[in-house]
């Protein structure tokens, strides 16, 4: 328990200021910590590449790893990204799973037990923040924070679920998205009385406060931090026990150069790095969908807007517009269909928060696909492009370009 919530709990409970305490060290010393920058940000699943190895042989073993996610759509998702990486007689085992509470009673029991077991067959579970704080399963081999938690509380809490059993190595890696590394710190608040308060104050008075704006203070620094994580943790919850910065497994963290740690040795597959892509001077001509398929679409979402937003308790107080306004409209109208892949690129591309994307962003998503699957079964050619649009779009011709590495 950090300082700041254990003063204010005697506090509040009134205890006096001669009461006895007894605290223990909060050191897993078994676990390694480690962070990497998600390329392209979270919707890139590649991120998890190096969680299946290519090509894969059957007597390689699987850690067991558990993946949490901040969005319930993103656990289904990147399960059967990650089972579709597996060869063909593998795929159908539950080797990855996903878990969270729309599921039944039946279905988590059961997953749960899959997992958590030594003879089960999930060894990879993609989880919503609740596994990360009540799952108790010993053998764990790892935990991913897949984007970086709002509280250095809730990630240390999260990383914690990992080597439970005190004999067991594990590690801890925290996937974190690019913008926390552009976020100006300038104006944070030191706040010894409760250091992981938002960064941006602002924008807590929204309605739909986006993640940026609900980022605790404390988080950004330890993200950002290029020493040792388990030393950070230490002064953040202000271990002073001898035994504070002992570690048992093979490194520290991934903050001590030179002692021979690579994010690579914890994986069977390499780590992703982001991809050859082709360079050029002049920004290459964007592709929409075309103009003629717009209108329609337009009025498929207008229509599911409308209905929803009947059927919302608060209407009176929010309007349509709360689910989707005129421009978000127009910018799924134009954005091409192979760039709408699931529901978490409907919430990419119109850069919404966690919160809209776990309640509009599938149903959105199922009509897009829908209305594509029927142009596509009318034979409609989805790449044409039209040559007499007005949306500004016309770009100059490519210039010759050079292939470079990222």
């Amino acid at each position: 328990m950090p300082s700041y919530i254990h003063r204010t709990i005697k506090q509040s409970l009134g205890f006096s200021s001669n009461s006895l305490d007894i605290r223990v060290s909060i050191n897993r010393p078994n676990l390694i910590y480690a962070t990497h920058r998600l390329i392209d940000g979270r919707h890139n699943k590649r991120n998890l590449d190096c969680i299946i190895p290519n090509p894969f042989h059957p007597l390689m073993r699987l850690p067991s790893l558990l993946v949490l996610h901040g969005v319930k759509s993103e656990t289904c998702d990147y399960a059967q990204y990650l089972n579709s990486l597996l060869l063909p007689v593998f795929r159908n085992l539950g080797i990855c799973a996903h878990y969270h509470s729309d599921m039944s009673p039946e279905y988590l029991e059961q997953t749960y037990n899959s997992f958590a077991r030594p003879e089960g067959t999930v060894l990879i579970l993609h989880a919503t923040s609740g596994a990360g704080e009540g799952l108790d399963v010993p053998e764990i081999d790892g935990v991913i924070n897949y984007s970086l938690p709002e509280k250095v509380t809730m990630r240390f809490q999260w990383e914690g679920r990992a080597g439970r059993s005190t004999t067991h190595d594990a590690f801890a890696l925290t996937m974190i998205e690019p913008w926390v590394f552009d976020m100006d710190l300038s104006n944070a608040v030191d706040d010894k009385d409760d250091p992981d308060q938002p960064l941006l104050h602002e924008g807590l008075k929204k309605r739909n406060p986006r993640k940026q704006e609900r980022i605790g203070t404390a988080s950004v620094h330890l993200a950002r931090c290029l020493g040792c994580k388990r030393e950070a943790y230490v002064q953040f919850f202000e271990d002073a026990s001898e035994e504070a910065l002992e570690f048992t497994c093979r490194w520290c963290c991934d903050g001590h150069p030179g002692n021979g740690f690579a994010l690579s040795k914890l994986f069977l597959g390499p780590v992703y790095e982001g991809e050859e892509v082709r360079a050029a001077t002049k920004r290459k001509r964007a592709k929409y969908r075309p103009v003629k398929q717009r209108a329609k679409l337009v009025e498929l979402l207008t229509n599911w807007v409308s209905e929803v937003h009947r059927s919302d308790e608060l209407r009176f107080l929010r309007p349509p517009s709360f689910i989707l306004d005129g421009i978000a409209l127009k910018t799924l109208s134009m954005a091409p269909s192979s760039s709408v892949t699931s529901s978490g690129s409907i919430t990419s591309i119109l850069k919404q928060s966690d919160e809209w994307d776990e309640i509009y962003a599938e149903p959105v998503f199922k009509i897009i696909r829908g209305y594509d699957c029927k142009i596509a079964k009318k034979g409609v050619d989805e790449d044409q492009e039209d040559e007499n649009e007005n949306d500004d779009e016309s770009e100059s011709e490519d210039p010759p370009m050079k292939r470079v590495k990222l």
